[in-house]
């Protein structure tokens, strides 16, 4: 009774890794950082494309693989010289690299890979970033409008100028005539 209350259940056979299976686990080929490694696999689950897709929509500016957040987050993915060097450097057969290595080779042979998603980024945000620059010269210009045509505003500006003239007038500020535009934040 004590055994089957407390001892450990046997494993069944079929679930159990045999020695193979762990070898030929282990015998994949990780060059990059644990770390970096495990954040670049956690973002390359996000697309559903082989190594060699994601290369082309690349290369090829896909716009329906390659959205706004997709680029955002494959930009997070690119690997930096230093480990396209070490990629490209490894010698051995390409099909032992681990996952990361494997795309980091996959993307080493797109020709300026950062500045290529950098503008294709800037291209898909233009119109945004154009709508709301514009939204705001469009209040700008409509208050210069209205200050330009308002006529109670100019005599608001005559009267503190003349005010200011009439303080400033005297001998002690030795005529010194008009004001700084500062000064009407302060009326």
């Amino acid at each position: 009774d004590l055994v089957s209350m407390f001892a450990a259940p046997e494993r069944k056979a079929g679930l159990t890794k045999t020695k193979t299976e762990k070898s030929q686990k282990a015998q994949k080929v990780s060059l990059v950082a644990p770390k970096r490694n495990q954040n670049v696999l956690i973002g390359r689950g996000r697309f559903r494309l082989t190594n060699e897709q994601l290369a082309e929509a690349i290369v090829s500016l896909d716009a329906a693989v390659l959205t706004v957040e997709s680029i955002e987050k494959m930009r997070n993915l690119i690997p930096t010289p230093e480990e396209v060097s070490m990629v490209t450097s490894y010698d051995g057969d390409p099909n032992m690299l681990a996952d990361v290595e494997k795309l980091f080779l996959a993307l080493s042979v797109i020709p300026r890979l950062k500045q290529r998603l950098d503008t294709f980024h800037y291209v898909r945000t233009f119109d945004d970033s154009f709508a709301l620059v514009k939204a705001k010269v469009d209040t700008y210009e409509s208050a210069v409008n209205e200050i330009k045509s308002c006529n109670g505003i100019k005599k608001v500006f005559e009267v503190i100028m003349a005010i200011g003239n009439y303080m400033n007038g005297g001998p002690s500020r030795g005529q010194a005539y008009g004001f700084k535009i500062d000064s009407i934040n302060k009326l």
